[in-house]
């Protein structure tokens, strides 16, 4: 899930957990807004395959969004627009900067768990031209992608959220979330980058 965006991963860890709700619950109690968590992955997937249709008992399989008829144009539409302006999941840069910042400084892990997930987010395998991108080849960068579908010519989401550390040891968090555009994919990864180059200028000195 952390290193190769497995969304299946990812829906499993949350069912693990109890369900967004919960995941959700458990932010709130942490002290941390602006992140919700609702339903899984798979059901961002359904709202533009199978529009309008109600999740079958038991949620959504892949043979169930296959077996749906294919969304007209205006309906597609819609429901992009939906998606982008309401997501149902959904987080602001400045919640998970927050969430990162609290994970760096031992506040919400225990030591152990810390630099387990901050080594397992270093070795990250998606995104190499996101917070990667501009930065020297030996920055340390602990990350996570996030990519959502294009469609119509409109990427739903797409980010890159990470704590990079400088030469002289300290680190920063930063996030940077696109919604809604129309850019190329290289297009919006550069934009990651060079905001991820500028902090990194700004916080070494530079």
């Amino acid at each position: 899930m952390l290193q190769e965006s497995d969304n299946t991963a990812g829906d499993k860890v949350v069912t693990i957990l109890g369900g967004g709700a919960k995941v959700t619950a458990r932010l709130r109690n942490l002290g941390l807004e602006g992140i919700t968590i609702r339903g899984p992955e798979i059901a961002r997937d359904a709202a533009l395959t199978c529009v309008g249709a109600l999740a079958p008992d038991g949620g959504w399989t892949l043979d169930e969004l296959e077996a749906c008829p294919k969304p007209d144009a205006t309906a597609l539409a819609a429901a992009v627009r939906s998606e982008i302006d309401s997501p149902p999941d959904n987080a602001t840069t400045d919640a998970m900067v927050e969430l990162l910042a609290r994970i760096k400084q031992d506040t919400i892990l225990t030591e152990t768990s810390c630099k387990w997930l901050l080594s397992t987010l270093a070795a990250t395998h998606t995104g190499a031209a996101r917070l990667r991108g501009r930065l020297p080849p030996d920055a340390r960068v602990a990350h996570k992608t996030g990519t959502g579908r294009t469609e119509l010519g409109i990427t739903i989401a797409m980010g890159d959220v990470g704590v990079v550390t400088l030469p002289s040891g300290e680190a920063f968090a930063i996030a940077v979330l696109i919604a809604g555009s129309r850019a190329s994919l290289d297009a919006q990864e550069g934009v990651i980058a060079r905001m991820a180059r500028a902090s990194w200028d700004m916080f070494a000195g530079k």
